[in-house]
């Protein structure tokens, strides 16, 4: 009986032993290579995941800044169809103008319609850009005034500073100044346009 005791204890001692390196051989052979695959997928997934949140974030960043743009365009469109009328409106032009002399305390203040004539395409064609021949483009048409006014040096500075701050789209064409003891007198040829027919 005590050998039959041993020979199983033998046997249960042998079957344990295979069955601790039969899980061993399953750890090294199955279980560790897909613990190794697991954490390389988790590497992957994880990579991905950042890839397609970077592009989210692109994404969103592109769609905001495509809007600004836009906003930017509407903004530029609207201040210059503001500035730049249907109509000549000579008189609201005249007035402003009149207002911004009397501010500066220029003397001896003409605003008047040149020789050469008051309206005109070749400025408002090269403002416009491209050929003025082109039919179907719509530019902005001209009219041409010439002003005249005896000023301090700082007051014609003033002048000429807040003239582009007029609600119309003026162009200081050309500017001639004489100087008689501390008085300047000045001449300026000035462009305003706006969008219809001249």
């Amino acid at each position: 009986m005590a050998l039959l005791d041993g020979l199983k204890k033998k046997e249960i001692g042998y079957l344990l032993a295979g069955l601790v390196a039969a899980c061993v051989l399953a750890w090294f052979l199955v279980y560790a290579p897909a613990i190794r695959e697991l954490q390389r997928l988790k590497v992957q997934v994880a990579a991905k995941q950042e890839a397609l949140a970077e592009s989210m974030r692109q994404w969103a960043e592109m769609r905001r800044s495509q809007g600004t743009e836009t906003q930017q365009w509407e903004a530029s469109v609207r201040r210059w169809a503001d500035r730049v009328p249907v109509a000549p409106m000579t008189d609201e032009l005249m007035t402003e103008i009149g207002a911004q002399a009397v501010r500066h305390g220029l003397v001896g203040f003409r605003l008047t319609v040149p020789a050469e004539g008051g309206a005109g395409n070749a400025m408002a064609a090269a403002l416009a850009g491209g050929d003025p021949a082109q039919d179907n483009v719509v530019r902005p048409s001209e009219l041409k005034y010439e002003i005249v006014f005896r000023s301090s040096y700082r007051d014609l500075s003033a002048f000429l500073n807040e003239l582009p701050n007029l609600r119309r789209l003026v162009a200081l064409r050309t500017v001639q100044v004489k100087d008689d003891d501390g008085i300047m007198e000045t001449k300026l040829a000035i462009s305003a346009y706006y969008r219809g027919k001249p």
